[in-house]
């Protein structure tokens, strides 16, 4: 499975977040994921040489590059153009990457170097405090698709039900469009098991530590797509 063919196809596609050497999952055998994100910005050092050796051993699992900025949850403390130049470094190794929406400085360079480089790019929106109105999220996917992307990304925290229901209207009017959308915290963390049947393309889950609140464990995750959506 190849990232450029995310297809509503059925049973959603499981994205692995990792950091740092975490991609040593022991599974024993078992798929628990499709693809793998590799969370640069969490890395305690940040040396491409052991990262393309781990990528190199996730063989055909596609994989995604996140270089996450400060603003929106990340936890890169370098200039921006020590993050856009860590995006070229490593953009060869992977099948995508993921940059915010708000990096206005590097957004175009990245997407840009991205395309051709023949990877797809998730242009991302992060709020941690609160669900934005429906007319603020039809302005992050318009903008997100003008910039060049390929898949729109949008997380957004979830205080009650209602911005529950709001994400899920918002992921049913658009799931032809290519997004993916997730209610962060612990009320919305039935969104990244019940999302996918809506219509966002991939569901987050965690190894080890948890990269953003509200995610299953791996594992478990798998569990339960495979019980919600069976083949």
């Amino acid at each position: 499975m190849m990232i450029e063919n995310l297809t509503l196809s059925g049973t959603p596609k499981i994205v692995l977040s990792v950091k740092d050497h975490a991609w040593a999952v022991q599974t024993n055998g078992e798929q628990w994921f499709d693809l793998v994100e590799f969370r640069i910005d969490l890395f305690a050092s940040i040396d491409i040489h052991p990262f393309v050796g781990g990528a190199g051993l996730m063989n055909q699992t596609p994989t995604i590059l996140t270089i996450r900025s400060k603003r929106e949850g990340g936890g890169f403390q370098g200039s921006e153009s020590k993050r856009l130049l860590l995006f070229k470094k490593i953009m060869p190794h992977v099948s995508a990457v993921d940059i915010e929406l708000s990096s206005d400085a590097i957004l175009g360079d990245v997407v840009s170097n991205a395309h051709d480089a023949k990877k797809k790019v998730i242009i991302s929106f992060h709020d941690f405090n609160k669900t934005p109105s429906l007319v603020a999220l039809n302005r992050v996917l318009k903008g997100a698709k003008v910039a060049g992307a390929d898949i729109v990304k949008v997380a957004a925290f979830a205080k009650d039900h209602k911005d529950i229901q709001k994400l899920a209207r918002f992921t049913v009017e658009h799931a032809d469009q290519h997004i993916v959308t997730i209610a962060m915290g612990e009320v919305g963390a039935l969104s990244r098991l019940f999302f996918p049947a809506l219509g966002s393309l991939l569901t987050y889950t965690f190894y080890g530590d948890k990269t953003a609140p509200g995610q299953i464990d791996c594992q478990e995750l798998s569990r339960l797509v495979k019980r919600f959506y069976p083949k």
